[in-house]
């Protein structure tokens, strides 16, 4: 029987994950190889097809049986036409990476951005199975997210909405991100942002509780911060409520705009657990007036380190509900 299964592609800087899944997402099987970006694109595409070769040889499927591939990555990219325009942690430029899929596979093909195709797996496989709507909000050594509306992804004009972790939240007094602008919700309440904030709470004299746990200043992460803050630390407690002061309000912005129907939070941040929802939850209690939106729910993500191979599995799923 054609079509009962869709491969899905995590393409990142370091590894290629590759899974082969039914449409319902349960995984069949799943491989990692190293990227090796710096041997060259051409390179990274054969590592790409060979782990998707080797899958199916894998799950002893035809490819007649693929529905479709999903391949997911970071940096700009056009969905539409299936390049990647910039990927910096890869070093392409322009790479048409779909029609090199397409012409060694003959099955459809389909390109998405990583957070969008994080968002697409909560919506058909993780938290948002049940709702048409939702913010997806990734905190990890950035922060970033996507947006589902009337089940499908928002990507805006240009492809870029949901680029969440360049929200500025603090204008006045920002520290400068990456991007080159000041006060980005990243470089306040990314798991990066806390291990340096905490950093500069030590080496000014407190938190000697994170000092304890991590060794030294230096190996200081959030992880630390939150088991400090766990076992009193009040300057522990203070770096939590600060990051998660601007990520809740952050949320609640986003709420007053967006009205979705719930809000999934992952990213290795997340497993911070209780540590991070309840703070975020009582900011979005304290600043919102009682309006519905106020009660949407603020919860952990369910997919888990498969998110990006369900993100894109959840691109051919989309395109299959489509056609059906």
């Amino acid at each position: 029987m054609p079509g009962r299964y869709a491969i899905g592609v995590d393409l990142g800087g370091t590894k290629i994950a590759t899974g082969i899944t039914d449409l319902s997402g349960n995984m069949v099987a799943r491989r990692f190889v190293a990227t090796d970006a710096a041997s060259g694109e051409a390179v990274v595409i054969a590592r790409i097809m060979r782990s998707i070769h080797d899958i199916i040889k894998e799950a002893k499927v035809s490819n007649e049986e693929v529905a479709g591939i999903g391949i997911c990555c970071p940096g700009p990219l056009n969905p539409e036409t299936g390049v990647v325009i910039f990927a910096p942690n890869l070093g392409w430029n322009h790479v048409p990476i779909v029609a090199h899929i397409v012409e060694e596979f003959g099955i459809p093909t389909y390109l998405e951005n990583d957070a969008n195709a994080a968002a697409l797996a909560e919506k058909w496989f993780g938290a948002g199975r049940d709702v048409q709507s939702l913010l997806y909000v990734t905190v990890s050594t950035g922060v970033g997210g996507g947006i589902i509306l009337n089940g499908d992804i928002y990507r805006g004009r240009n492809h870029m909405a949901g680029e969440i972790g360049h929200a500025i939240v603090q204008p006045e007094g920002g520290e400068r991100c990456g991007c080159g602008q000041y006060g980005c919700l990243e470089t306040i309440a990314s798991g990066t942002a806390i291990g340096r904030r905490a950093r500069e709470v030590v080496q000014a004299g407190g938190g000697q509780r994170m000092l304890e746990l991590a060794g030294s200043s230096e190996a200081i992460t959030a992880r630390t911060v939150a088991d400090a803050a766990a076992d009193g630390d009040a300057d522990a407690k203070a770096v939590l409520e600060r990051a998660f002061l601007y990520l809740g309000t952050f949320i609640v912005n986003m709420l007053n705009v967006l009205n979705v129907e719930k809000i999934v939070i992952g990213g290795g941040v997340s497993k911070l657990g209780e540590s991070l929802f309840v703070p975020v939850r009582r900011v979005v209690d304290d600043k919102m007036s009682d309006v519905p939106a106020k009660y949407t729910p603020i919860v952990p993500a369910e997919t888990g380190d498969s998110v990006g191979i369900l993100g894109a599995v959840g691109l051919v799923v989309k395109a299959e509900v489509r056609v059906g």
